[in-house]
């Protein structure tokens, strides 16, 4: 399992991935991989607000950083307690700028 954090950059908030060293995720990467697993683009886009392009643009993005080829790669890198402790994270985030 990864240990992730957060870092606070002024107003950017990025999630660092513990096991994998210098990666960081932005916070809509880090909510949209939060999703990946369960949803399609679309739905995906629904959810944000975002054209399904976008969501692929971020889908692309987070397979460079973590050099992977495709979705099923990034899911398969990512476990589902690794997604868990996430999602787990951006609420408490969500939470706390209240």
């Amino acid at each position: 399992m990864m240990k992730w954090q957060k870092r606070v950059y002024g107003q950017y908030t990025k999630y660092f991935m513990g096991r994998y060293l210098g990666k960081y995720l932005t916070q809509r990467e880090a909510e949209i991989l939060c999703y990946f697993r369960d949803m399609k683009y679309a739905e995906i886009a629904l959810i944000f607000n975002l054209s399904v392009r976008t969501v692929e643009a971020y889908s692309m993005n987070l397979q460079v950083k973590l050099g992977c080829n495709s979705k099923k790669e990034v899911l398969q890198l990512i476990c589902e307690k690794d997604i868990e402790v996430l999602r787990e994270l951006i609420e408490i985030d969500k939470f706390s700028t209240l």
